[in-house]
């Protein structure tokens, strides 16, 4: 029933000491008379017997009903929401920025393992003094000391990690210390405003959370009363 006001139904109780026929044998008019022979007394149900979440019954020692209205279709549950984050605007910016540096860091970490690898292929083998060329080509002296086995065991996608370390100064990591730094200052600022003083009940004003200076600096629209409830 889409609508709790008109809510309608019927309660039927079982007969004591009387077991109720099977869902797959209740067929047929002398099967449906057979089911109803078994059953007892009934109720109606409505929108006066029906008790909202939360409810407590006094005085009573027991209840006979049914559990409507539940599951993932209920209003209760279809209204609901995930609770917002605590993050401010400025942390969810600062993220996002950091995200898209991160995949153009893995982006061009792996553009220049491509373009190592090709350089590789087309201009290591005349590069005999780093025992890269044939031996023949070499000299005695350069020829000791060279393990072309090892040489062989670092393949071009063991470089990757190798650039992905030489690119990581692309990532602010020190930009989240900068910006919980000047979040602090800023709290102490409004901690000591003396325009924020209310000297009758000697209160100042106080800063909870570090992060509030930079959702103030967002709002655009205050919306309040005539009795100046926000």
């Amino acid at each position: 029933n889409p609508s709790i006001h008109t809510f309608g139904g019927l309660v039927t109780r079982q007969k004591k000491g009387v077991a109720a026929l099977p869902d797959d044998e209740v067929q047929g008019a002398e099967a449906q008379g057979a089911a109803a022979s078994r059953l007892g007394a009934r109720a109606a149900c409505g929108a006066q017997e029906l008790c909202l979440r939360g409810a407590v019954l006094r005085n009573t020692k027991w209840v006979l009903g049914a559990v409507v209205y539940t599951g993932a279709d209920t209003k209760l549950v279809m209204n609901s929401r995930s609770a917002p984050s605590k993050m401010s605007s400025i942390e969810v910016t600062v993220n996002r920025m950091i995200y898209f540096i991160l995949g153009a860091d893995l982006l061009l970490t792996s553009a220049a393992t491509l373009g190592h690898a090709l350089w590789q292929r087309l201009y290591l083998r005349d590069m005999w003094y780093l025992c890269a060329g044939p031996l023949e080509r070499m000299s005695p002296v350069f020829q000791q000391g060279c393990d072309r086995d090892a040489a062989a065991a670092y393949g071009p996608v063991s470089y990757w990690p190798t650039f992905f370390i030489l690119f990581n100064n692309f990532l602010p990591l020190s930009l989240y210390v900068t910006l919980e730094v000047v979040n602090f200052v800023m709290a102490s600022f409004v901690d000591q405003d003396i325009e924020m003083y209310h000297e009758a009940t000697n209160t100042p004003a106080l800063a909870r959370t570090s992060n509030q200076n930079g959702d103030l600096g967002q709002i655009e629209y205050i919306f309040s009363d005539k009795t100046g409830t926000l």
